[in-house]
């Protein structure tokens, strides 16, 4: 708002004197590094097209940007900028020159540095001027051009000059009196271009209406969903594409993927049902010393009874168990293959029990056993992991599984106890760098099958970028602008195998800034 009200300022006193022309050029009056300033390091960092750290050439001058024009010889200038009471110029380390023109005070040409711009380091320059001799004239000829677009990414290009940004959704410039030639252009929308007529009565506004150049589409389906190779997600998927065709497939485990394809038009949102995965079958021949034992596969009550052969069991490994009264249950891992009969025979074994006691007990039907997992012991109920990530490699997580589950995790970088009270380390020098991170969060397990288990939780969590301080204390200071914090989600698996388990899982911090923090979590632990 300090920068809007200044150049306001600077506009009616122009208004008021008139355009003023000059008859001695500008000259240098001081030029010299200054170490203590790191935004050309840290806060304002821009690359050359060879990948090194430009240097910044801070230009102490109440005269604005558009009057002048930069030259640095064989050395590209990058970028310049118009900040209050100073022109920033962005040039290639290893420049040793360079040339100043204004459009009313002449020009300074092919001024020597001394030495050759060293990179992302920030010099000071100083212009001043001699006597000079004003005419007035009538007014600067200059008025407001606003523009209002909320689409994210949103640039515009006035009169073929280098495209700018919007900042917080609005773009404002000074322009001369006449028409001037517009382009607005955004990721993912048609360019818009028009003209605009720049007139002394009132500054001149506009809210563009950018067309849509993809299509809006949703993806139904019976299992994992991949568009062109690339997974989308399972049973559903909604988002954005671009115009064109499209290969959809659906994948199942034991099923033979389904294949297709789609066509979008930009501007639509339509909803494609996709073919459902068509199910890949086997036989199994189930005998044993027992007549009429009742069957259970994964859990599911056959309709079946010992001796038989039960055809269309999906391929694939299958946790068969067999029970009788009067005698013990009988369980088996059963490998099915596709069109081919697995053998299964069983012997059962009687139990001590009398004939009076089996009476009196009732039939175990198979959801109230509890059946024991391949990968590990029966009686695992509990788990202790210790859990880390990229940024931060303390945590624990604690939990209790049996179909359902739960846990409760706690993850922190140590750094965050070193930080110092400042958050603004522009005026600081740094010699390397961590993450501030701390997450409090739980959640549920369900088991997907035998040994494995999907979780999804949520709680608090934060996080920041920490540089470490060149000071006594060697503490880490958090810029203000890459820390977020708020309500943190997070996802993954986790598989048990015999005493001991192993998880993978990802998170993300749903408030804070533009570029969303996402991190990945890792887990070890034991069973008991």
């Amino acid at each position: 708002m300090n920068k809007i009200v200044q150049k306001s300022f600077l506009t009616i006193i122009l208004l008021l004197v008139g355009t003023m022309a000059f008859s001695q050029n500008i000259a240098v009056q001081s030029f010299a590094p200054d170490r203590n300033d790191q935004e050309a390091r840290i806060t304002s960092v821009k690359k050359d097209q060879n990948n090194k750290v430009c240097a910044i050439i801070k230009i102490e001058t109440p005269l604005l940007l558009h009057d002048f024009d930069f030259e640095a010889g064989m050395v590209a200038v990058t970028a310049t900028e118009q900040k209050t009471g100073v022109i920033w110029v962005y040039l290639s380390p290893g420049a040793r020159k360079i040339t100043i023109n204004h459009k009313h005070l002449g020009s300074i040409r092919n001024y020597e540095f001394g030495e050759s711009l060293k990179e992302a380091t920030v010099y000071i320059m100083k212009l001043k001027s001699g006597n000079v001799k004003t005419i007035v004239e009538d007014n600067v000829n200059l008025q407001y051009f606003v523009v209002n677009c909320s689409v994210p990414g949103a640039t515009i290009k006035i009169d073929g000059n280098p495209s700018e940004a919007f900042s917080n959704g609005m773009f404002q410039k000074l322009l001369s009196y006449g028409k001037h030639q517009y382009t607005i252009e955004a990721p993912m929308y048609y360019p818009l271009s028009g003209q605009i007529e720049i007139r002394a009565s009132e500054k001149s506004s506009l809210t563009p209406d950018l067309k849509p150049a993809f299509a809006i589409i949703t993806l139904t389906g019976d299992g994992d969903i991949y568009v062109n190779d690339e997974r989308k997600g399972t049973n559903a998927w909604n988002g954005r594409l671009m115009p064109g065709a499209y290969k959809v497939e659906v994948k199942k485990a034991s099923h033979r993927s389904s294949v297709g394809s789609f066509e979008v038009k930009a501007g639509e949102n339509k909803t494609f049902p996709l073919q459902a995965p068509a199910p890949i079958y086997g036989l199994l021949n189930i005998s044993a010393n027992v007549v009429d034992a009742t069957i259970f596969i994964d859990g599911v009550k056959q309709k079946e009874t010992t001796p038989t052969i039960i055809n269309q069991v999906l391929i694939g490994t299958h946790w068969v168990e067999l029970q009788a009264k009067g005698y013990k249950p009988y369980q088996q891992i059963v490998e099915v293959a596709e069109g081919k009969i697995a053998e299964m025979r069983a012997t059962l074994e009687k139990t001590n029990k009398t004939e009076k006691e089996n009476r009196k007990q009732p039939q175990i039907e198979y959801p109230q056993t509890e059946y024991p997992q391949v990968e590990q012991s029966a009686k695992s109920k509990f788990f202790i992991e210790y859990a880390f990530s990229k940024a931060a490699p303390l945590g624990i997580t604690l939990g209790g599984y049996k179909k359902w589950g739960g846990y409760g995790r706690f993850k922190l970088n140590p750094s965050v106890f070193d930080m110092v009270e400042s958050a603004d380390i522009s005026l600081l020098d740094y010699n390397d760098k961590t993450y501030s991170r701390f997450a409090l969060t739980g959640g549920l397990m369900v088991r997907l099958f035998n040994g494995c288990y999907l979780y999804g939780g949520g709680g608090f969590g934060t996080y920041g970028v920490a540089y470490k301080v060149n000071d006594d204390k060697g503490a880490y200071a958090c810029p203000d602008e890459s820390f977020q914090q708020g309500v943190e989600l997070e996802a993954g698996a986790m598989v048990k195998i015999k005493w001991f388990s192993l998880s993978a899982g990802y998170c993300t911090i749903l408030a804070g800034s533009s570029q969303r923090f996402g991190d990945i979590n890792v887990g070890i632990g034991i069973n008991f």
